[in-house]
């Protein structure tokens, strides 16, 4: 430190005893995150393997930095996307196809009325279909599994109370052409039904008044 001519050396680096240091910095994606470096108290000569070894280590705290960071991004965003979800009362889904794994959104549970968590199979879902819709919706998705899309608008039945929704799925292939995996969305329309329901009785009761 004390032969250092090239840069300007901090007046606190020698009062701390510090003879020799080296450093490299941590690395970002955009910018540096910030600066390592390793010292001796006595004069010394990092070589080439010392200057390595600490860029090595820079290197892995740079990449657990990147993941963290990451990380916590993913966590926003599926925080945002759960908040959407709710709002806009639409529940997503995959399942395995080979394995019949399926996995449900926070807001599949909701429109389904299940307790968040718990265990779903592919039958879990269609068995709340009202009996009234069920072979529609069975015959949906057996032309579904033969390249048409999967496009309708529904009831459910749970615990006695009719709920309206639409649901779409599609599916993902491998290099031979067989499906893997689906994914789809389910929106509650109880709403908008109801309201066009509600619509359609003023414009016939509307209709009445004007006839008689």
């Amino acid at each position: 430190v004390s032969t250092e001519n090239r840069f300007e050396i901090p007046q606190p680096l020698p009062q701390y005893g510090i003879a020799s240091l080296m450093g490299c910095s941590i690395y970002g994606d955009e910018m540096p995150y910030g600066f390592i470096a390793a010292y001796s108290q006595s004069p010394h000569h990092f070589d080439g393997n010392d200057v390595n070894f600490l860029q090595s280590v820079a290197n892995v705290v740079s990449a657990a930095i990147s993941r963290q960071r990451t990380e916590q991004a993913l966590r926003v965003s599926e925080r945002s996307l759960v908040r959407a979800q709710e709002i806009a009362h639409i529940g997503s889904w995959t399942q395995d196809m080979k394995t019949g794994r399926v996995h449900w959104s926070d807001e599949m549970y909701r429109v389904y009325r299940i307790p968040p968590g718990q265990p779903v199979t592919p039958e879990t879902a269609f068995s709340r279909i009202h009996p009234e819709d069920r072979q529609r919706v069975e015959e949906a998705w057996r032309a579904a599994l033969q390249g048409a899309p999967f496009d309708l608008e529904h009831r459910i039945l749970v615990d006695g109370k009719t709920s309206w929704v639409h649901a779409m799925a599609e599916f993902t292939t491998d290099a031979t052409g067989q499906r893997v995996s689906a994914v789809g969305t389910v929106h509650e329309t109880t709403e908008r039904r109801e309201a066009q329901e509600a619509l359609l009785d003023a414009s016939l009761y509307s209709r009445s008044l004007f006839d008689s």
